[in-house]
């Protein structure tokens, strides 16, 4: 058995009964984790007070496991009235905070949710949408997702 590196390849090679070879070029497998990520858009902004604005959240899981219980928050300010809300999995309620239970999400699997306000007073509304997981998840700083948006006079 003996050591054998390979000038060419930079590789090393274990020799002796069976060959090996250790190459240092690969890249390390990815996290065995979920890594949930959150979006949020607003439009339009500006809005008018008194028209509709749609909020749309997509939570993906950019990990490598699945993440299972899903829940994604939303505040909503007493500026606003809920005129609606869906979500492509699971349901949400309709009460403030509006909380959406969107289940296990796979690894590379997302849910978008859609809700439509009308606001009534101007100013700058901020909306945010937090996404949390029942599995340990090492990453949280993405899972939140912040819009801001303009409310104007009719």
């Amino acid at each position: 058995v003996a050591l054998a590196f390979g000038a060419q390849t930079q590789a090393v090679y274990v020799v002796g009964g069976q060959v090996a070879r250790i190459d240092q070029g690969g890249s390390p497998p990815p996290p065995q984790h979920p890594d949930l990520v959150t979006t949020l858009a607003d439009a339009p902004d500006p809005v008018r007070v008194g028209n509709n604005l749609t909020l749309t959240t997509t939570v993906r899981n950019a990990g490598a496991l699945a993440a299972a219980d899903v829940t994604l928050t939303h505040a909503l300010s007493g500026r606003v009235q809920l005129v609606s809300v869906s979500s492509s999995v699971g349901s949400c309620t309709t009460v403030a905070p509006l909380r959406c239970t969107l289940g296990t999400l796979a690894p590379g699997a997302s849910a978008t949710i859609t809700r439509v306000l009308r606001p009534r007073s101007t100013g700058t509304l901020t909306s945010t949408a937090t996404a949390a997981s029942s599995t340990a998840e090492p990453l949280t700083s993405n899972n939140t997702a912040t819009a801001v948006t303009t409310v104007t006079r009719r």
